[in-house]
């Protein structure tokens, strides 16, 4: 699956529906609404991945953080 988001708020905001004889096509509907779904699945799977990167990026900021005091005390010595 490719984690790409395909509808933009406006786009949600200005989609129109063709009415048949009993309404909005339930089929068009359902369309729709299943890109919706997929559009926030991709999102939420993103979103965690991001989260995933900032709490690698965060530890790998402190080791270093904690290896340049090492160096800095080691220094001063």
């Amino acid at each position: 699956m490719e984690n790409k988001i395909l509808l933009s708020p406006k786009q949600i905001l200005n989609k129109s529906f063709q009415v048949d004889l009993k309404g909005y096509s339930m089929e068009e509907v359902d369309h729709y609404f299943d890109t919706i779904i997929a559009d926030y699945e991709n999102f939420a799977v993103m979103l965690n991945e991001a989260y995933d990167e900032i709490e690698r990026l965060e530890k790998e900021n402190k080791t270093l953080l904690d290896k340049i005091k090492v160096l800095e005390e080691e220094n001063m010595i």
